[in-house]
């Protein structure tokens, strides 16, 4: 690895990672993604799951590895009861750092990408965000904790950042979708809202993707690098780890033109605003 790359990726930070145990092959466990993110030198992890909270292994893992901050997070999918206030009071209780309105096939329909009626506990038969919804964002706020927004129709996506601003949310993070004209046509609105877009390098990867990596580059300077987060998402078992799919974005938004600034914006200075943490509490200065 050239000391270039290696100088950005010490202290990253890397906001999406799966690991097993889980209920689908995952590419590694959490110990070995702790594991390598400590020989990468990076500042730490969010543990995501689609399956359980993950808070509490976060914890463990960081005793282990105490130079590598591991975060948790909680999905609000079915197997947590969907958008259930008191399982997201649990997590911030536990110190969790994101609560994610997962992919809306992940959360209602397994399986499909076809919009049923009323969306299910997110959204009434009005189109109003359900009760359950808005308590979900006011335990949010309470305890200083970030929205992630997963990939899901314009509408709703909207109706969410603007929601959450609005009850006071400061932190909220937009998965980026490139089959959504969203992003251009709002990003002004993203950015008065205070909303950051996170760009998984594994949606760029040919098993999951008909865009070239080198496109990543140029979604980000579109959408602004002061907004941007730049993820991994690996975690299938046909990935590389998630430690090094942080490095293979890293090289390719240097081969793409990016300077080592910007670079560790998207992977540094965003994602320590999202968890609320600094280079002093990673040991790193």
């Amino acid at each position: 690895m050239s000391s270039k790359i290696s100088n950005i990726l010490k202290g990253s930070i890397d906001i999406h990672v799966h690991v097993s145990p889980d209920t689908q092959e995952r590419r590694m466990d959490a110990l070995e993604a702790a594991r390598s993110a400590y020989e990468y030198e990076m500042g730490g992890f969010v543990l995501k799951s689609n399956t359980y909270p993950t808070a509490p292994l976060a914890y463990v893992l960081t005793r282990m590895y105490p130079n590598v901050r591991v975060e948790g997070s909680i999905s609000l999918t079915n197997s947590v009861g969907g958008i259930n206030p008191e399982a997201v009071r649990s997590s911030a209780e536990l110190d969790a750092k994101i609560v994610w309105i997962p992919n809306f096939n992940e959360s209602n329909t397994p399986g499909s990408h076809e919009k049923p009626p009323h969306y299910p506990g997110l959204i009434d038969d009005h189109g109003q965000l359900t009760h359950n919804m808005l308590e979900v964002m006011d335990i949010v706020e309470a305890h200083k904790m970030t929205l992630g927004i997963g990939k899901m129709p314009n509408d709703i996506s909207l109706l969410l950042i603007e929601t959450a601003a609005k009850r006071g949310i400061s932190k909220i993070i937009v998965k980026y979708d490139h089959n959504s004209d969203l992003f251009k046509s709002n990003f002004d609105k993203f950015k008065s809202y205070g909303a950051f877009i996170e760009f998984s390098f594994s949606d760029y990867m040919p098993m999951n993707s008909s865009f070239p990596s080198i496109n990543m580059a140029n979604d980000i300077q579109t959408m602004g690098i002061e907004r941007s987060i730049i993820s991994s998402g690996f975690s299938d078992w046909y990935h590389p780890p998630p430690a090094e799919g942080m490095r293979m974005a890293v090289s390719t938004m240097i081969a793409s033109g990016l300077s080592q600034n910007e670079t560790s914006i998207l992977v540094k200075d965003n994602p320590y605003k999202i968890i609320l943490i600094t280079l002093t509490n990673i040991g790193m200065i």
